[in-house]
């Protein structure tokens, strides 16, 4: 954990830090993407949603040849 309360979680594939904010109306998820720096807020409904997408749409959101520009 890094000093501001934040997670890194990393391997070969990726680098991500992950930072909980509690300033909204309840906590909201930032994600960043370390090499890129691009940051995406993740609301608490978003991040169920993921965790209840299938399989085959999780891959296809980790397949770098179906990121937007």
């Amino acid at each position: 954990m890094k000093s501001n309360g934040s997670v890194v979680v990393t391997n070969e594939f990726a680098s991500v830090e992950i930072r909980v904010d509690q300033q909204f109306n309840g906590p909201t998820a930032w994600v960043t993407d370390r090499k890129s720096g691009v940051t995406r807020k993740i609301d608490p409904l978003a991040l169920e949603g993921l965790v209840w997408a299938p399989d085959y749409l999780i891959e296809s959101l980790a397949d770098p040849g179906h990121r937007g520009a």
